[in-house]
């Protein structure tokens, strides 16, 4: 039987080159989109479970939505300190 010998040149130029060239532009767009309804959701939630005659709405006012990670997190967060919830959509 015949040895067969493969040499692959050139590789670490090629995953330097994929590198430079990803864009993760899409994938940020989702994020966004998708915090942003994690955070409108979470709104309605609120609204839906405080009903009562002494719900001011401060809780659901202070839902925020923070893109962090370069845009590859969205970090929804309720900002009165007696909600100790969090959510977290990372791709």
């Amino acid at each position: 039987m015949a040895k067969i010998s493969i040499k692959l040149t050139g590789i670490k130029e090629l995953q330097q080159s994929i590198e430079k060239k990803k864009d993760l532009t899409p994938v940020k767009m989702v994020v966004a989109k998708h915090g942003a309804l994690l955070q409108k959701k979470t709104i309605s939630n609120m609204n839906a479970a405080y009903t009562a005659g002494y719900s001011t709405g401060a809780t659901a006012r202070s839902v925020t939505n923070v893109l962090s990670n370069g845009g590859l997190t969205a970090t929804v967060s309720v900002g009165s300190e007696y909600f100790p919830y969090e959510d977290r959509a990372v791709a």
